[in-house]
């Protein structure tokens, strides 16, 4: 196998000028209406999925002590999986 040698040399950086602000440029209300429907359809998505995630988790009995409500005076902010799957 053949050693090679690599000498790098660096050259100075050109300094370049900082760039204007631009103003972000306005939607039309089509483009609102549509950025609009891809959210609510990738939301609904995701639903979907996190209520078939809790539902598994509900089914699994490694996670039973999560499926009923907590003890309100143990904890701050109770919270159990029936609350997190019909939100």
């Amino acid at each position: 196998m053949d050693n090679f040698l690599f000498v790098i040399t660096a050259k100075p950086q050109e300094i370049l000028p900082k760039a204007e602000k631009q103003e972000a440029r306005q939607l039309t209300e089509v483009e609102r209406k549509r950025i609009r429907e891809q959210e609510e359809t990738t939301f609904r998505e995701l639903r979907l999925f996190l209520r078939e995630v809790i539902n598994k988790l509900g089914r699994d009995r490694k996670f039973a002590m999560f499926a009923k409500p907590v003890d309100i005076t143990e904890v701050i902010a109770p919270v159990c999986c029936d609350d997190i799957a019909y939100i």
